[in-house]
């Protein structure tokens, strides 16, 4: 599992979105399913790796807008 401060750093280190979305945006997309992920006890939300990997694939592969 990763951390969601490692999945921002991620997408801004490796310029996957500009802009990266907002701490909120990730939290949401856990929550509706974008990304599988959950909230540990502690109150750290957590994304699963395979789950993100997937989701930057599926990014990758989309076609740039003209």
């Amino acid at each position: 599992m990763i951390r969601l401060c490692v999945i921002e750093e991620t997408l801004h280190d490796n310029q996957i979105m500009n802009p990266v979305p907002s701490r909120m945006t990730l939290i949401n997309w856990i929550e509706a399913g974008t990304l599988e992920g959950k909230k540990t006890p502690s109150g750290v939300w957590m994304v699963y790796q395979d789950s993100f990997e997937n989701f930057v694939r599926n990014l990758q592969s989309e076609p740039i807008a003209a």
